[in-house]
């Protein structure tokens, strides 16, 4: 079972960690950044799935971030800029169940319909820089993963579900509207 924690030393406010219910044990190294009343702070996460993108050769000196909300409700967490390499974003998101049994995402970074769920990436403005040149958002799709899939990833520790999306568009700037080529979405050894 896992469970979603956030920081509450403030140090890095934007760091969302997945924490194992045995012994506490954090997932891809964020102990550093949590303190104990994080910690008892969890918020239960009854079905999560971790999930990781990898921004492959953005244009340098761009702001990117995972978006966490919708509409104008929203916040741009987990900020980088580009420089010359890929970028990872690591977020949980939870499964639910319909009555018919298809397999549905929620939580925080969930965007869209039913059957139609997506992450967005916001890019330049939307990422929080107001004197970017770009403004722009990065749309990577949900529905492409498998039931089978997400049940050989769930429950084993070992692995992530991760997705390869190119950072650089055709105009050279950054990639945005929904990624194309897309590869899917792959378990990877955390």
């Amino acid at each position: 079972m896992l469970y979603m924690v956030k920081d509450t030393w403030r140090i890095r406010p934007d760091v969302w960690a997945v924490c194992d219910i045995r012994g506490g044990r954090m997932r891809q190294g964020y102990s550093a950044f949590l303190n104990t009343e994080a910690i008892l702070k969890f918020t239960l996460m009854n079905d999560s799935l971790l999930l990781r993108i990898v921004l492959t050769d953005p244009p340098a000196g761009v702001d990117f971030g995972l978006q966490s909300g919708s509409g104008n409700n929203y916040e741009t967490v987990q900020k980088q800029v580009s420089g010359g390499g890929n970028l990872l974003f690591d977020f949980p998101v939870m499964i639910r169940k319909d009555k018919n049994g298809i397999t549905d995402f929620a939580g925080p970074f969930v965007q869209g319909n039913k059957g139609d769920r997506f992450i967005y990436l916001d890019i330049g403005t939307y990422a929080g820089n107001p004197e970017s040149e770009w403004g722009r958002r990065l749309k990577i799709p949900l529905r492409e993963i498998s039931e089978s899939v997400i049940e050989n990833v769930r429950f084993d520790d070992k692995l992530i579900l991760e997705a390869k999306v190119p950072g650089k568009g055709k105009d050279g700037g950054p990639n945005c509207a929904t990624v194309k080529p897309f590869a899917g979405w792959h378990p990877m050894p955390v």
